[in-house]
């Protein structure tokens, strides 16, 4: 199932396909998945979608709308509330601090998956 979000993250991805994927009914899958990761399967897809978003705003200058579309979000303003509460700057503000930085040496792109 992760190998499927990091495929398919600029994808919708329902609950109800994952819990398939993994031979579950979908309760039993969330109460799983959060036994395991300590968080919500969306909670885990969100922070992909925002890993790679943080990824896109160093490597290419892309606009931010543009890239929020490509990392699976539907909304703007979504994305960038989920990018504010998991960075704590706006995507903006990151792409200011870090445009043209290598993923692996960003100010802050470590710290979003741990």
């Amino acid at each position: 199932m992760f190998s499927f979000v990091q495929e398919h993250y600029n994808q919708e991805i329902k609950l109800d396909q994952v819990a398939t994927l993994a031979n579950f009914g979908v309760g039993a899958f969330c109460r799983f998945f959060k036994s395991i990761t300590n968080q919500t399967f969306f909670e885990y897809l969100n922070k992909v979608r925002i890993s790679m978003a943080c990824r896109k705003l160093v490597e290419r200058d892309a606009s931010i709308e543009m890239i929020c579309y490509e990392c699976g979000f539907n909304t703007l303003s979504n994305f960038n509330r989920l990018f504010r509460r998991t960075t704590g700057m706006t995507p903006s503000d990151y792409k200011k601090v870090n445009f043209n930085v290598p993923a692996y040496t960003s100010v802050l792109h470590e710290n979003y998956m741990s």
